[in-house]
């Protein structure tokens, strides 16, 4: 009695995992400043990433997000001491995220998800009374709450591509960081 007990709650876990999946992707495209109002007059840059989701079911997921990229800015309009020209800002981020999934026609399925990120800005500013300027680096990180949209579909068995893109809310400024750009993932 005791064996098939086990054998049942074997075959039961069995079936419960046969349902989950496992997706690796990468992401690339734009990005914009991380902080709308202190980086004003600034510019877009590009932004690269690396995604692993881990899907429970048709409708719920969890995954975690790295991404890299650089946006510029006129210091010269901000509350920085620097001025004259556009300073390159460089941004790392990483969330941890839970993503609601929709099932929507001719097999796209379209996620929302939100969590908890963290992200961290270094810039190399123009300071023209610096003895090396080459080693000065100004670091900005925070705690974000990432904000993710994902628009895919299966083009090949285990492939899929779409639109990846996001935007940041950060405790203390306002929403920033919004990015838009191409997916590509495979499904294990």
């Amino acid at each position: 009695m005791k064996q098939l007990i086990y054998l049942i709650i074997f075959f039961a876990s069995l079936k419960a995992v046969s349902g989950q999946h496992y997706d690796i992707g990468l992401h690339a495209g734009a990005l914009t400043p991380m902080d709308f109002i202190t980086s004003q007059g600034g510019s877009m840059g590009l932004q690269a990433g690396i995604l692993f989701m881990y899907h429970f079911d048709e409708k719920l997921a969890i995954s975690s997000d790295f991404l890299v990229g650089y946006f510029a800015y006129n210091a010269s309009n901000s509350n920085s001491t620097m001025t004259g020209g556009l300073t390159k800002v460089h941004v790392n981020t990483f969330g941890l995220l839970i993503h609601r999934k929709f099932q929507l026609a001719n097999q796209w399925v379209i996620s929302v998800g939100t969590g908890v990120g963290y992200y961290l800005e270094h810039t190399n500013p123009r300071n023209p009374t610096s003895q090396n300027p080459a080693l000065e680096k100004e670091y900005v990180r925070d705690f974000t709450m990432p904000f993710r949209g994902r628009l895919t579909k299966e083009f090949a068995p285990n492939l899929r591509g779409g639109i990846h893109s996001g935007i940041y809310l950060t405790p203390f400024y306002s929403l920033g960081g919004f990015h838009l750009g191409p997916e590509i993932s495979y499904r294990f």
